[in-house]
């Protein structure tokens, strides 16, 4: 369930659109700056994160994952 709640998290824009949790990582840096007690914990945790997003990613059918793929590239042009 962790794994699950996390990909939700790190794959979904604040405002509700798909993002590369990558994006979403480093956005979250540049809002709290690099000194900040978050940044520093999502720097720490990345690895353990970016795994939990693999997890599920990998659980996830062929058709489901194109249609994500697609959502994120159309919300990349749109932000």
């Amino acid at each position: 369930m962790t794994d699950l709640v996390t990909y939700a998290d790190l794959t979904t824009s604040p405002s509700g659109l798909p993002v590369n949790p990558g994006h979403h990582l480093a956005m979250a840096a540049w809002c709290y700056g690099p000194d900040h007690v978050v940044t520093r914990s999502l720097a720490e945790a990345r690895p353990e994160l970016l795994a939990a997003v693999s997890r599920v990613e990998d659980r996830l059918t062929e058709p489901v994952m194109q249609a994500l793929r697609a959502g994120m590239a159309v919300a990349a042009t749109v932000a």
